[in-house]
């Protein structure tokens, strides 16, 4: 499957520092955070559950919002001439001055979707350096990439979300309608393991990693165990420690330094993964 991942990640092997190269921006969560120390700190222990809250009031960033965005405008507003796909943004069509349809649309940069399938098994990426500008609304803008690889088998089924880059489109409602930058992966069968960082709102966050045992949210454990880190606004990081007790709530440190407990409900986030994975 010639540019799919190689294999299906079900658990948190291990961390997920990204590489430098795919930093989008260096105030974004979007690297492994480096151990800070001696930083003032501009929030409080009580602020760290609220930014947190605040950050993915509308849900979890993942690939499926942006490929639907996407693929809506040019069904909307593209035609044969321009951009003469109903996936693809590309020379000559869409020139690098762009190209304007006659419904009004105008079509920049490059961008393709692309999918594959096999026997027990699903694939689709975008990848998009690109912007589509529907005549009476704000244009939605894209830099990166966005897959979703889904694999079945007799037992259950395992999937790997990947979302990279920085997306934006007001339109969309939600967190696109905010604008992401991320470098976050989602491993997903009988439980999820959230890992990298994204940046939404202007809150930067880093999931170092987050695990869930179970997606049904109604039973079992709907609460992480792992590590949440929350980056201040003086670039100190805040990091909550949460245990498997399925409390969500833990050891809340900046910069090594204990500061007391805290409690942040993140149950809605194994919503998110589980809808995610059955959209496909």
């Amino acid at each position: 499957m010639r540019g799919s991942p190689a294999l299906i990640l079900v658990a948190c092997a291990s961390r997920l520092p990204p590489p430098e190269a795919a930093e989008p921006e260096a105030d974004t969560a979007s690297s492994a955070p480096s151990e800070e120390s001696g930083l003032p700190v501009e929030w409080s222990i009580e602020d760290i559950p609220l930014q947190v809250e605040d950050a993915l009031a509308d849900g979890l960033p993942l690939p499926g919002a942006i490929r639907a965005a996407y693929l809506e405008l040019i069904a909307a507003g593209g035609d044969d001439d321009c951009p003469g796909s109903t996936t693809t943004l590309e020379p000559p069509a869409v020139s690098l001055e762009g190209c304007a349809s006659a419904a009004g649309y105008h079509f920049s940069g490059t961008a393709t979707v692309r999918e594959e399938g096999g026997t027990g098994q699903s694939w689709w990426q975008l990848s998009c350096d690109c912007q589509i500008s529907p005549p009476d609304e704000e244009p939605f803008v894209g830099g990166g990439q966005a897959s979703v690889l889904i694999t079945q088998a007799p037992e259950g089924s395992a999937a790997t979300l990947d979302l990279q880059g920085s997306f934006l489109h007001p339109a969309s409602g939600g967190w696109l309608a905010r604008g992401v930058s991320s470098y976050l992966a989602v491993s997903a069968g009988e439980g999820a393991c959230i890992s990298g960082g994204l940046t939404i709102g202007g809150i930067p966050l880093f999931f170092d990693p987050l695990e869930f045992d179970t997606l049904e949210s109604d039973a079992g454990c709907a609460q992480p165990s792992g590590r949440l880190r929350v980056r201040d606004p003086s670039g100190a990081w805040w990091d909550l420690d949460l245990p498997p007790d399925c409390s969500g709530c833990g050891e809340l440190s900046v910069s090594g330094d204990a500061r007391g407990t805290a409690c942040v409900d993140l149950s809605g986030l194994v919503i998110d993964i589980a809808a995610a994975v059955e959209a496909g």
